[in-house]
Protein backbone atom coordinates (compact mmCIF):
# COMPACT_ATOMS: atom_id res chain seq x y z
CA UNK A 1 0.00 0.00 0.00
CA UNK A 2 0.89 3.41 -0.10
CA UNK A 3 2.02 5.13 2.91
CA UNK A 4 3.83 8.37 1.06
CA UNK A 5 1.45 11.11 2.90
CA UNK A 6 2.33 10.08 5.79
CA UNK A 7 5.24 12.86 7.42
CA UNK A 8 8.03 11.60 9.42
CA UNK A 9 9.87 13.80 12.38
CA UNK A 10 12.45 14.61 9.82
CA UNK A 11 10.46 14.50 6.25
CA UNK A 12 8.10 17.43 5.28
CA UNK A 13 4.44 16.58 4.30
CA UNK A 14 4.15 15.23 0.73
CA UNK A 15 0.54 15.58 -0.43
CA UNK A 16 0.06 12.99 -3.25
CA UNK A 17 -3.13 11.58 -5.35
CA UNK A 18 -6.43 11.63 -4.25
CA UNK A 19 -8.03 8.35 -5.94
CA UNK A 20 -9.54 6.66 -2.01
CA UNK A 21 -7.29 4.42 -2.20
CA UNK A 22 -6.52 2.66 0.79
CA UNK A 23 -3.32 3.34 2.36
CA UNK A 24 -0.94 1.98 5.52
CA UNK A 25 -1.63 3.86 8.69
CA UNK A 26 0.41 4.49 11.69
CA UNK A 27 -1.37 6.56 14.20
CA UNK A 28 1.80 7.54 15.44
CA UNK A 29 2.59 9.81 12.20
CA UNK A 30 0.71 12.92 10.80
CA UNK A 31 -1.45 12.62 7.72
CA UNK A 32 -0.47 15.54 5.09
CA UNK A 33 -3.10 18.30 5.12
CA UNK A 34 -4.88 18.62 1.44
CA UNK A 35 -7.55 21.07 1.04
CA UNK A 36 -10.82 20.01 -0.06
CA UNK A 37 -10.14 16.65 1.54
CA UNK A 38 -10.58 14.49 4.74
CA UNK A 39 -8.99 11.47 5.62
CA UNK A 40 -10.93 8.21 6.81
CA UNK A 41 -9.40 5.70 8.90
CA UNK A 42 -9.83 2.12 9.60
CA UNK A 43 -8.52 0.30 12.70
CA UNK A 44 -8.43 -3.20 13.90
CA UNK A 45 -7.91 -4.49 17.29
CA UNK A 46 -5.94 -7.89 18.14
CA UNK A 47 -9.24 -9.67 20.42
CA UNK A 48 -8.64 -12.23 22.53
CA UNK A 49 -9.69 -14.86 20.26
CA UNK A 50 -7.32 -14.09 17.69
CA UNK A 51 -4.64 -13.52 20.18
CA UNK A 52 -5.24 -17.07 21.25
CA UNK A 53 -5.59 -18.80 17.66
CA UNK A 54 -2.38 -17.10 17.27
CA UNK A 55 -4.17 -14.69 14.49
CA UNK A 56 -3.00 -11.00 13.82
CA UNK A 57 -5.22 -8.06 13.51
CA UNK A 58 -5.68 -6.70 10.01
CA UNK A 59 -3.39 -3.98 9.07
CA UNK A 60 -4.54 -0.18 9.99
CA UNK A 61 -5.82 1.91 6.89
CA UNK A 62 -7.25 5.62 5.98
CA UNK A 63 -8.27 7.01 2.93
CA UNK A 64 -8.47 10.51 1.43
CA UNK A 65 -12.02 11.83 -0.13
CA UNK A 66 -12.80 14.98 -1.29
CA UNK A 67 -15.40 16.90 0.80
CA UNK A 68 -16.96 19.36 -1.95
CA UNK A 69 -20.10 17.04 -1.50
CA UNK A 70 -20.42 17.45 2.24
CA UNK A 71 -19.82 20.40 3.65
CA UNK A 72 -21.54 23.07 5.92
CA UNK A 73 -22.87 25.04 3.21
CA UNK A 74 -24.46 21.71 1.25
CA UNK A 75 -26.18 20.58 4.45
CA UNK A 76 -27.15 24.17 5.05
CA UNK A 77 -28.88 24.36 1.24
CA UNK A 78 -30.55 20.92 1.60
CA UNK A 79 -31.85 22.07 4.41
CA UNK A 80 -35.56 21.62 4.47
CA UNK A 81 -34.79 17.77 2.74
CA UNK A 82 -32.82 17.18 5.48
CA UNK A 83 -35.00 17.98 8.30
CA UNK A 84 -37.72 15.17 8.48
CA UNK A 85 -34.16 12.49 8.71
CA UNK A 86 -32.68 15.18 11.63
CA UNK A 87 -35.68 15.47 13.42
CA UNK A 88 -36.36 11.70 13.69
CA UNK A 89 -32.82 11.39 15.02
CA UNK A 90 -33.18 14.02 17.48
CA UNK A 91 -36.70 13.03 18.95
CA UNK A 92 -34.89 9.56 18.94
CA UNK A 93 -32.05 10.73 20.75
CA UNK A 94 -34.52 12.39 23.37
CA UNK A 95 -36.31 9.46 23.81
CA UNK A 96 -33.59 7.19 25.12
CA UNK A 97 -32.71 10.38 27.53
CA UNK A 98 -36.68 10.14 28.68
CA UNK A 99 -36.25 6.53 28.94
CA UNK A 100 -33.10 6.66 30.60
CA UNK A 101 -34.89 9.09 33.15
CA UNK A 102 -37.29 6.58 34.09
CA UNK A 103 -34.52 3.56 34.51
CA UNK A 104 -32.66 6.16 36.78
CA UNK A 105 -35.84 6.50 39.38
CA UNK A 106 -37.14 9.71 38.14
CA UNK A 107 -40.20 10.08 39.13
CA UNK A 108 -41.30 12.42 36.04
CA UNK A 109 -39.72 14.41 33.28
CA UNK A 110 -39.43 18.03 33.63
CA UNK A 111 -41.01 19.06 30.47
CA UNK A 112 -40.13 23.05 30.49
CA UNK A 113 -36.69 21.95 30.63
CA UNK A 114 -36.73 20.30 26.94
CA UNK A 115 -35.12 21.97 24.51
CA UNK A 116 -32.94 21.70 21.05
CA UNK A 117 -29.54 23.15 23.59
CA UNK A 118 -30.30 20.20 25.87
CA UNK A 119 -30.57 17.78 22.78
CA UNK A 120 -27.09 19.14 21.69
CA UNK A 121 -25.31 19.03 24.55
CA UNK A 122 -26.73 15.65 24.78
CA UNK A 123 -25.01 14.97 21.76
CA UNK A 124 -21.83 16.74 22.24
CA UNK A 125 -21.63 14.44 25.96
CA UNK A 126 -21.60 11.26 23.68
CA UNK A 127 -19.40 12.52 21.39
CA UNK A 128 -21.81 12.67 18.47
CA UNK A 129 -21.49 16.19 17.96
CA UNK A 130 -18.27 16.18 16.35
CA UNK A 131 -15.45 15.19 19.31
CA UNK A 132 -12.04 16.60 19.01
CA UNK A 133 -9.19 14.85 21.46
CA UNK A 134 -6.25 16.57 23.54
CA UNK A 135 -3.78 16.15 20.72
CA UNK A 136 -5.98 18.33 18.46
CA UNK A 137 -5.93 20.88 21.01
CA UNK A 138 -2.68 20.61 21.97
CA UNK A 139 -1.67 20.98 18.60
CA UNK A 140 -3.94 23.73 17.89
CA UNK A 141 -2.61 25.68 20.90
CA UNK A 142 0.66 25.15 20.73
CA UNK A 143 0.75 26.43 16.75
CA UNK A 144 -1.70 29.31 17.60
CA UNK A 145 -1.54 30.48 21.36
CA UNK A 146 1.33 29.10 23.54
CA UNK A 147 4.00 32.04 21.82
CA UNK A 148 2.00 34.84 22.51
CA UNK A 149 0.53 33.90 26.20
CA UNK A 150 4.38 33.51 27.10
CA UNK A 151 5.20 36.74 25.48
CA UNK A 152 2.13 38.76 27.18
CA UNK A 153 2.90 37.20 30.64
CA UNK A 154 6.48 38.37 30.11
CA UNK A 155 5.22 41.39 29.17
CA UNK A 156 3.23 41.87 32.76
CA UNK A 157 6.77 40.91 34.31
CA UNK A 158 8.60 43.26 32.53
CA UNK A 159 11.22 40.33 31.08
CA UNK A 160 11.78 38.94 27.70
CA UNK A 161 11.09 35.38 27.02
CA UNK A 162 14.53 34.51 26.03
CA UNK A 163 15.53 35.81 29.72
CA UNK A 164 13.14 33.09 31.30
CA UNK A 165 15.44 31.17 33.48
CA UNK A 166 15.04 29.01 36.50
CA UNK A 167 12.00 30.49 38.68
CA UNK A 168 10.82 32.89 35.76
CA UNK A 169 10.81 30.14 33.44
CA UNK A 170 8.97 27.94 35.89
CA UNK A 171 6.55 30.46 36.31
CA UNK A 172 5.04 31.26 33.29
CA UNK A 173 5.54 28.06 31.58
CA UNK A 174 3.06 26.88 34.80
CA UNK A 175 0.58 29.51 33.58
CA UNK A 176 0.93 28.69 30.00
CA UNK A 177 0.26 24.63 30.94
CA UNK A 178 -2.48 26.00 32.45
CA UNK A 179 -4.31 27.29 29.60
CA UNK A 180 -3.51 24.70 27.69
CA UNK A 181 -4.97 22.12 30.54
CA UNK A 182 -8.05 24.08 30.71
CA UNK A 183 -8.72 23.83 26.94
CA UNK A 184 -7.78 20.44 26.99
CA UNK A 185 -10.85 19.82 29.66
CA UNK A 186 -13.15 20.78 26.97
CA UNK A 187 -12.66 17.68 24.84
CA UNK A 188 -14.52 16.24 27.35
CA UNK A 189 -18.32 17.17 26.90
CA UNK A 190 -19.16 16.93 30.60
CA UNK A 191 -16.89 19.39 31.40
CA UNK A 192 -18.95 21.76 33.00
CA UNK A 193 -16.52 25.00 33.41
CA UNK A 194 -17.09 27.95 35.49
CA UNK A 195 -17.61 31.51 34.38
CA UNK A 196 -14.50 33.49 35.09
CA UNK A 197 -12.46 30.30 33.77
CA UNK A 198 -14.35 30.36 30.55
CA UNK A 199 -14.35 34.60 30.49
CA UNK A 200 -10.47 34.46 31.16
CA UNK A 201 -10.03 31.07 27.85
CA UNK A 202 -12.22 33.64 25.39
CA UNK A 203 -10.39 36.28 26.02
CA UNK A 204 -6.96 34.30 25.56
CA UNK A 205 -8.56 33.42 22.52
CA UNK A 206 -9.47 36.96 21.13
CA UNK A 207 -6.32 38.28 22.58
CA UNK A 208 -4.43 35.51 20.54
CA UNK A 209 -6.45 36.32 17.29
CA UNK A 210 -7.98 32.58 17.12
CA UNK A 211 -11.65 33.13 17.96
CA UNK A 212 -12.83 32.55 14.56
CA UNK A 213 -10.72 29.75 13.94
CA UNK A 214 -12.52 26.53 13.21
CA UNK A 215 -11.04 25.33 16.93
CA UNK A 216 -11.85 28.92 18.52
CA UNK A 217 -15.64 28.41 17.15
CA UNK A 218 -15.93 25.10 18.73
CA UNK A 219 -14.92 26.29 21.93
CA UNK A 220 -17.52 29.37 21.96
CA UNK A 221 -20.23 27.13 21.40
CA UNK A 222 -19.48 25.08 24.06
CA UNK A 223 -18.98 28.01 26.62
CA UNK A 224 -22.66 28.84 25.34
CA UNK A 225 -23.73 26.01 25.59
CA UNK A 226 -22.63 26.12 29.26
CA UNK A 227 -24.04 29.55 29.86
CA UNK A 228 -27.56 27.74 28.53
CA UNK A 229 -27.31 24.84 30.97
CA UNK A 230 -26.60 26.87 33.65
CA UNK A 231 -29.75 29.40 33.02
CA UNK A 232 -31.53 25.75 33.08
CA UNK A 233 -30.88 25.15 36.19
CA UNK A 234 -31.50 27.92 37.29
CA UNK A 235 -34.80 28.13 35.88
CA UNK A 236 -35.73 24.92 37.76
CA UNK A 237 -35.73 26.45 40.80
CA UNK A 238 -38.55 28.38 40.19
CA UNK A 239 -39.25 32.49 40.22
CA UNK A 240 -39.91 32.34 43.92
CA UNK A 241 -36.80 32.92 46.16
CA UNK A 242 -36.94 31.60 49.96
Amino acid sequence: MNTSEMATPSTAPVVTGNNGEWRDYDSQLPIADKDGTRVVTVCYKQTAAMKASGKDARNNVYTRIPTPHLTEATVVDAASELAPFVLAYLRSVEDETIRKAHKDGQSSIYCEGLSLAKLMGTLEEAGNGGSIDAEQITEWFTTNMSERITQLICDKLDTDPSDLTGESLAKVSAVVDGYLSAFISLASGKTQMPVAQRTRLATAMEVCSVTDTLMGQRFTKRFAKMLAKEEEALSALGDLDI
